[in-house]
């Protein structure tokens, strides 16, 4: 999986550069998130680690900075959800007051989450980018259920203090 950080008007130029070096485009997400294959004995893109952790560097920093989209979105939500014509309406609606207010808050708290998987998966896997040549060892090295289970932990223990301190200073 290739992940492009470029301008959407470049992709066309981007592919062209796989296809010639005898990669075949299997699928992408959201024009950022690209697979490709190839045979086997095909030389990775990346010719050295800089340009392989200038690219994982790239991805950081726009999953950082898109992470501030729903967070954005919530702070709004919260201004429209103080106005007077709202509490009242939620007031008479505890389930859905929770609800929206669940939500709102996994919005506010979106970017704090994704920070925590950037700082996790850096300190994790410290060494990732001398893998640039060697995606099959990455795989081998990596280990998908240890990471599940220490994310969805990590999630849930600062998940509990931030709730703990939104109930005790009642925030919401």
């Amino acid at each position: 999986m290739i992940f492009y950080p470029g301008k959407k008007a470049d992709i066309p130029e981007y592919l062209e550069i796989y296809e010639a070096a005898g990669w075949e485009e299997i699928t992408r997400y959201r024009n950022r998130y690209f697979i490709f294959k190839g045979p086997k004995e095909i030389e990775s893109v990346y010719t050295d680690e800089e340009s392989f952790s200038t690219r994982i560097k790239r991805e950081h920093t726009w999953v950082l900075l898109n992470s501030f989209i729903p967070f954005f979105i919530g702070l709004l939500a919260i201004l429209i959800l103080k106005n007077q014509f709202f509490a009242s309406f939620f007031g008479n609606h505890s389930a859905l007051s929770f609800s929206v207010n669940a939500i709102v808050l996994f919005t506010l708290m979106f970017p704090l989450a994704c920070i925590l998987a950037i700082i996790y998966y850096k300190s994790i896997y410290l060494k990732r980018s001398s893998y640039f040549k060697q995606p099959q060892k990455f795989a081998i090295k990596q280990r998908f259920k240890r990471d599940v289970v220490l994310s969805l932990t990590l999630g849930g223990v600062v998940g509990g203090i931030i709730g703990f301190i939104f109930g005790y200073f009642n925030l919401f």
